[in-house]
């Protein structure tokens, strides 16, 4: 006989909602509806994702659900802190349920029939348990309390007719059985909503505190859509737009694209001339000055493709975090023609509310290595292929596949990245992110179900075969990461 207890906080009309309803219920309805977690073999990383009470909640699974589910024949003890309130048995027929009718309570089991431990361990018994009469239940020792479960239960059921499954649930329960396949599906969406929140969250932290931050990693892992996500979530999804701005490095990018230089106008009387102008980033930070209540995100994609040295010229000294703000006060090249009226006419410098996302690819061949002056302005974060394989191989990326489809992309990219990090030379800079997989979403055949196939000739094949150019074994190696592709 397995015997479980559950709290439910200082309410006492709680147990009566409890009994009322025919449900067991814990509380922390902040987790949502967890009964995709239910259907899954490791639920626990979902919980790094809820903060502060993430121990609590964690406990509460376990407790709760036993890492699984209840059993039939399992005794649950409802208890207000000390004090024992009420006991019932789960039934053979028996459902997860999240229940949103209820105010406090909405993780449940259900169908059950709740008995007042009053009425089950009369005054009498009391003492068996180590009791003072009804108000010393809170006294009874556990240990004592279970002996008396044991020793009673099963004879209070036959000489009550206590029937486990209430019989006015039965609409109910069949009615909440035809539900759960659709309120799995939507638990799982908004779990994976949550941890992606969760995740974004820890960006912002650390842009936060260091000013500027770049997100460095394989191709693929989605790195210019996590900029974008964690730029919303610094300067608020509706003023995106306003507080916002992205630039693509390349070799071309000079000083005069990105801080300020001479541009050739016409004058009225149809000649040529030069005239200052402000470059991007110096325009960025002019807007972001004039609005000190909010704060502003400036992306640089592909940072490393970019000659920084050029690019940045003097800006190296200003965009120091330590050197934000006034006291980064520099002179740039064309100070000496900056209008008087300018909000930096007296020397340049970068706000305190800009934040800077740089994203760079290591292994791009086709690149110097960043500047070393330049990384120590910047922190770095590697972003994953399976830090993000949930993030983007979902069904609100994929579209209409199947979770079994969805599984098995991912059965997929893992095993593929398992292998490529056991060739020497290569390892785990080197594997594919999972935005390739995500081309599946249009890759399908007559049976709507992904085109592996099409995927490897198309995508896969030519970015390995690039990996692999220049090493001796590199057909035998391609052939060996088709076949593990193809398992």
């Amino acid at each position: 006989m397995n015997v479980k207890q559950i709290g439910i906080g200082c309410e006492y009309a709680t147990y009566h909602e409890l009994r009322q309803n025919n449900v067991v219920a814990q509380g922390w309805q902040e987790l949502g509806d967890m009964s995709y977690l239910l259907t899954v073999d490791s639920p626990w990383n979902y919980f790094s994702c809820l903060g502060e009470n993430t121990k609590g909640w964690v406990n509460t699974f376990n407790h709760f659900f036993a890492g699984s589910k209840f059993n039939s024949g399992d005794i649950v003890l409802a208890y207000e802190g000390t004090r024992l309130l009420g006991i019932c048995e789960i039934p053979e027929k028996h459902l997860y349920f999240y229940d949103d009718r209820l105010d406090k309570y909405r993780n449940t089991v259900f169908p059950v029939n709740w008995v007042d431990w009053n009425q089950f361990c009369d005054v009498k018994s009391l003492s068996k348990c180590g009791g003072q009469g009804v108000s010393g239940v809170e006294n009874c020792r556990k240990k004592k309390v279970l002996e008396f479960i044991k020793n009673n239960w099963t004879s209070y059921k036959i000489e009550n007719k206590l029937s486990l499954f209430p019989s006015d649930c039965l609409e109910m329960y069949e009615e909440r059985k035809k539900q759960l396949p659709q309120r799995i599906k939507e638990s799982k969406q908004q779990i994976e909503r949550r941890m992606e929140q969760y995740n974004i969250d820890s960006y912002k932290t650390l842009l936060k505190q260091t000013k500027n931050m770049i997100l460095s990693g394989a191709p693929g892992t989605g790195k210019t859509y996590l900029a974008k996500l964690i730029a919303k979530g610094i300067v608020g999804e509706e003023r995106f737009d306003l507080n916002s701005e992205m630039v693509q490095f390349h070799p071309s990018s000079d000083y005069t694209d990105f801080v300020e230089g001479l541009r050739p106008i016409q004058n009225e009387d149809n000649t040529i001339g030069f005239k200052r102008q402000d470059g991007i980033f110096k325009a960025f930070c002019a807007k972001a000055v004039k609005d000190t209540e909010n704060n502003y995100v400036f992306i640089i994609d592909e940072i490393n493709r970019g000659e920084i040295s050029k690019i940045f010229g003097e800006l190296f000294y200003s965009i120091e975090p330590s050197y934000r703000g006034q006291k980064g006060k520099i002179q740039t090249q064309y100070q000496n023609l900056v209008a008087v009226d300018d909000i930096f006419n007296d020397g340049f410098y970068v706000p305190e509310n800009v934040y800077v996302i740089g994203t760079m690819n290591d292994i791009d061949r086709s690149v110097e290595s960043m500047d070393f002056a330049m990384r120590r302005r910047f922190t770095f974060k590697e972003v994953t292929a399976e830090d993000r394989i949930d993030d983007i191989l979902n069904n609100d990326v994929l579209g209409q596949l199947s979770e079994e489809s969805i599984s098995k992309i991912k059965f997929k990219l893992r095993n593929l990245n398992k292998k490529i990090s056991s060739i020497q030379l290569l390892g785990e800079s080197y594997h594919i992110g999972p935005a390739y997989f995500a081309h599946l979403k249009h890759l399908c055949n007559d049976k709507k179900e992904p085109d592996f196939e099409a995927l490897w000739q198309l995508h896969l094949k030519p970015l390995l075969h690039e990996y692999l150019r220049g090493l001796p074994n590199a057909v035998t190696l391609l052939t060996e990461l088709k076949t593990v592709y193809d398992e």
